[in-house]
């Protein structure tokens, strides 16, 4: 019986130290679980936390984009590839006065063509297929009516967006109004190429001319003409240089009026002058059109009272039978000049080897 009892108090004892380990393992387990619980809500708000810092730094980003292309004078544009479809900003609708957003871009680019100017049409056209075809970089320049029908000087560029095989998905870029720099860029050229007093070429710019003429057009035959007014210095002498100046003014714009504008007419000094005309017919063109010439020139010019005849002499050069290059045909042509004085002046001449 004792033993059965010790026996009992044995188990009993293992029993209650086996209860006591299964309980404390539960506990532990149970508090393991709430620190997960705990861990896992603490990482879920922090996601959350970091998920709405995202969002509000996105929403801050597209704010600052957003009030970025509302001060910006440049019109950003997004082209669809895909879709064929540009998406301009607003400011599109202000220079342009058209809907930002045109479906079939480069499907319809012929549809535009009288709101690009004449000139620059291939260059539109070069643009359209650039986009069309996803050229990594795009840049160009053309003039583009704006809403008043006016055509103004724009800059194109965009850089093309690619997808993981090299597949290109859109092309973001902007287009700059630079009319105002154009212009001022075309007037300070117009301004370094010209004769400040008579503002037809001057001498350097008149040799390069006809020189690069020549090199395009050497299987055709061209015309040289120089010009000098007859007895000039003597007005100079006896009206001063300021009457002078103005007499030239004044004899160049009849000299002008004479030829057209694809003609290079170019100061060569004092009141030595040039033309050349390219791609002429016959010799009886070049004698005819050099009589009109001398018959502009042969005018009065009135000064408070005073009548101041005038007059001019013009010798003639013709490519490629007198000279192959400026320097060349100039000689030929000051030689008949020369023969023109001596025969009279207020006189033309053509250039002879015999002169």
């Amino acid at each position: 019986m004792m033993k059965l009892i010790e026996y009992l108090q044995g188990r009993s004892g293992t029993c209650l130290l086996l209860g006591f380990a299964i309980e404390t393992i539960c506990i532990i387990a149970l508090v393991i679980f709430v620190l997960f619980l705990l861990a896992n809500d603490r990482k879920n708000r922090m996601t959350a936390l970091m998920l709405e810092q995202m969002q509000e730094t996105f929403q801050l980003e597209g704010e600052r984009y957003r009030i970025a292309t509302e001060l910006s004078q440049d019109i950003i544009f997004e082209y669809r590839i895909g879709e064929d479809k540009m998406v301009n900003t607003e400011k599109y609708r202000e220079l342009f006065g058209g809907d930002p957003v045109v479906l079939k871009f480069t499907e319809n680019c012929g549809k535009r063509q009288d709101k690009v100017h004449p000139d620059d049409w291939g260059i539109y056209l070069e643009y359209c297929r650039e986009l069309r075809e996803g050229k990594c970089i795009i840049e160009t320049e053309f003039r583009a009516k704006n809403r008043l029908g006016e055509f103004i000087w724009c800059q194109a560029m965009g850089k093309t967006i690619y997808d993981e095989e090299r597949k290109p998905l859109r092309v973001i870029g902007k287009i700059v109004n630079i009319d105002i720099q154009k212009k001022e860029l075309e007037a300070l050229e117009y301004k370094a190429t010209r004769d400040p007093l008579t503002n037809v070429y001057n001498r350097e710019v008149t040799i390069k001319k006809i020189e690069k003429f020549i090199t395009g057009n050497k299987n055709n035959r061209h015309m040289m003409m120089f010009i000098d007014f007859d007895d000039f210095k003597l007005i100079n002498d006896n009206y001063g240089h300021l009457i002078g100046d103005k007499i030239l003014i004044y004899v160049i714009g009849k000299i002008k009026s004479v030829f057209s504008e694809g003609e290079i007419i170019g100061r060569i000094g004092g009141d030595e002058f040039a033309v050349f005309a390219g791609n002429i017919v016959d010799i009886n063109e070049v004698l005819h059109k050099a009589d009109t010439l001398r018959c502009a020139m042969e005018t009065t010019y009135f000064d408070k009272g005073n009548a101041i005849p005038i007059s001019g002499s013009i010798g003639i050069a013709i490519y490629p039978e007198d000279g192959l290059h400026y320097e060349q045909l100039m000689e030929r042509a000051d030689n008949a000049l020369y023969r023109a004085k001596e025969q009279g002046k207020n006189n033309f001449m053509l250039y002879s080897p015999v002169i």
